[in-house]
């Protein structure tokens, strides 16, 4: 019988300790004969550590300050002993015993870059958790679907996988360049599964007859932490953009995603009651500019190195239900 390869469960960890509580003990029980546990931790300030601590069966990167979302995935990942890597964030709850055999199966058989399974809200029955397409406004915009319509479906082709849970074979991350480190936040699936397909032409999936569960809704009606994701959001998209695609799809591009984020902001502005929220989106852009002579730069060694010349991954559509 073929040995199956080892694999890294990587966790990346910040103040996470009433996650972590529920979602490391099912990682110790999964159908797998050889994977580890390796979490990086960001300079929590809560007890992460000192629950972590009486765990064995678990390898511990102390960060001594929060270095940022990217850099702390690609810390997990050079540092990695598997062969392959699930790469997931600290409130993810791992629901099926068997998804790491199903994960090596997929992989195998579709020689593909990136895959993910759906995710769904703690407590929900929809989600719009379930795969990355690039639409006029940006990456990742998509509408809610109910669970027991997408599962109806085995996987399906997406641009970019659910950055929460992620599947990948290690030297493919590594040889494609890692995450982007430039900004603390929204520059991992949505730029590097794109730089994976043009640069070596492999595809990104979405199992949907795989789901795991997200524990961490509240972050999201947080307005200081939701103006703080915002202060990326504009510039990331725009370094995805001008890093990746071909020059006519940049200028193509460009004036709408500046659209959708201004008045995105806008409307946030008034519903949260908040001007923290515009005095965000003012710094992304002109954090933006700031950064834009060195995503040039990037974008001259990414295009140089292309081997699917034109951007056929705007093509992916998303599916109807």
């Amino acid at each position: 019988m073929k040995k199956l390869p080892k694999i890294t469960i990587g966790i990346l960890n910040y103040n996470g300790l009433d996650y972590l509580r529920k979602t490391i003990p099912p990682l110790f029980s999964l159908n797998y004969p050889d994977y580890e546990i390796l979490l990086v931790d960001n300079g929590s300030k809560d007890e992460s550590l000192k629950y972590l601590s009486k765990l064995n069966n678990i390898r511990i990167i102390k960060n001594k300050n929060n270095l940022g979302y990217c850099v702390g995935k690609n810390q997990i990942v050079r540092n990695a002993k598997g062969i392959y890597v699930l790469l997931l964030d600290e409130d993810i709850l791992v629901t099926d015993k068997s998804c790491l055999l199903k994960f090596l199966s997929f992989h195998e058989s579709k020689k593909c870059g990136f895959i993910c399974p759906v995710l769904v809200n703690k407590g929900e029955r929809a989600t719009s958790m379930y795969g990355g397409f690039w639409g006029p406004f940006a990456y990742g915009t998509r509408p809610t679907v109910k669970v027991s319509n997408i599962i109806k479906r085995d996987y399906i082709e997406v641009v970019g996988v659910e950055g929460g849970a992620i599947f990948f074979k290690k030297n493919h991350f590594l040889n494609i360049g890692l995450y982007d480190e430039t900004q603390p936040y929204y520059l991992d699936v949505g730029d590097i599964n794109i730089r994976s397909y043009i640069l070596t032409g492999k595809k990104n999936y979405s199992l949907y007859n795989l789901c795991f569960i997200h524990l961490g809704v509240q972050r999201k009606v947080d307005t200081k932490k939701w103006a703080w994701k915002l202060q990326y959001m504009f510039p990331g998209a725009m370094r995805i953009l001008w890093k990746n695609f071909t020059l006519k799809n940049a200028l193509l591009f460009s004036p709408t995603i500046f659209l959708f984020y201004f008045c995105g902001s806008l409307y946030q502005t008034v519903k949260r009651r908040s001007f923290l929220v515009i005095k965000s989106f003012i710094w992304s852009f002109l954090f933006f500019l700031k950064s834009f002579p060195d995503t040039i730069k990037e974008r001259g060694k990414i295009q140089g190195k292309r081997v699917i010349k034109s951007d056929l991954f705007l093509k992916i559509k998303r599916p109807s239900f």
